[in-house]
């Protein structure tokens, strides 16, 4: 049973859905470009879904060398963050909001500042 307040659910609720609706559209575009592999592959570890497994691991699944498969999830968490970042701007009244939301969204889930 969870016994955060009403104000807490309602942020993690929130967070969720942002990250969810960015996790879709990432996987749209990967699946668009013939990359559905390779989404599917490093979308999970990025995300931390799943334990992270190693570059050259990542790399000899997908078939590419480990510096490309680095490089390729340094891409995707950077198309992975601008989808977040629409995502919250479209839900906040300014865009001066939007950096603000960032940080509680990245905090409710333990990967960025504490409020």
């Amino acid at each position: 049973t969870d016994h955060a307040s009403p104000d807490v659910v309602f942020d993690r609720n929130w967070a969720a859905g942002i990250l969810e609706r960015s996790m879709d559209r990432l996987f749209a575009v990967y699946e668009r470009e013939g990359r559905s592999e390779v989404v599917e592959v490093l979308a999970p570890m990025i995300a931390g879904m799943e334990e992270r497994a190693g570059y050259a691991e990542v790399g000899t699944t997908l078939g590419m060398s480990e510096q490309t498969a680095r490089a390729a999830a340094f891409r995707m968490r950077k198309r992975l963050r601008g989808f977040i970042r629409e995502e919250i701007t479209a839900t906040v009244g300014s865009s001066a909001e939007v950096d603000a939301e960032l940080d509680e969204l990245f905090a409710l889930f333990g990967s960025g500042p504490k409020k």
